[in-house]
């Protein structure tokens, strides 16, 4: 009996432990364009750079964008503001990632992203912008069909 229990156990502890997350959401009637300037507000929490992977992983999709500076002459259409959690197991790693794209004018949502990954399924920060990232396109691409 008390193996069972154990083994009930250890079965629910790993499938806790193997929990993901992804998505993404644009607003009906928006998307993301190519052609507009994005502008990435500092979060004056980021200690590990989680800013700069997001600018270019966006890069890399295509966007014009940049990081908030003390530059405040550069024009921009979208703010795009964003938060990670970091957790310790071994080695420190991003749980979770948010990021939401803002009209300038009316700071209104135009869309948003996120990543939740625990420390089994783990990857680098990188990977796991990319992926948020990633579905927010998906997202786009078939609004624009």
């Amino acid at each position: 009996m008390k193996y069972k229990i154990f083994i009930i156990a250890a079965l629910l502890l790993s499938i806790v432990g193997c929990s993901s997350a992804i998505g993404g959401y644009v607003v009906p009637g928006e998307s993301i364009d190519r052609n507009l300037v994005y502008k990435i507000e500092k979060n004056k929490a980021d200690e590990r750079g989680l800013g700069e992977i997001i600018l270019r992983q966006l890069k890399k999709k295509g966007l014009k964008v940049f990081i908030e500076s003390s530059d405040t002459s550069k024009d921009y259409d979208v703010k795009i503001v964003y938060g990670g959690q970091w957790q310790w197991d071994v080695t420190w790693y991003l749980l979770n990632v948010d990021i939401r794209f803002y009209e300038k004018e009316s700071s209104l949502l135009l869309a948003s992203a996120y990543s939740h990954r625990t420390s089994l399924i783990r990857k680098n920060p990188a990977e796991v912008v990319d992926e948020a990232i990633s579905a927010l396109f998906t997202l786009n691409n078939k609004e624009e069909k």
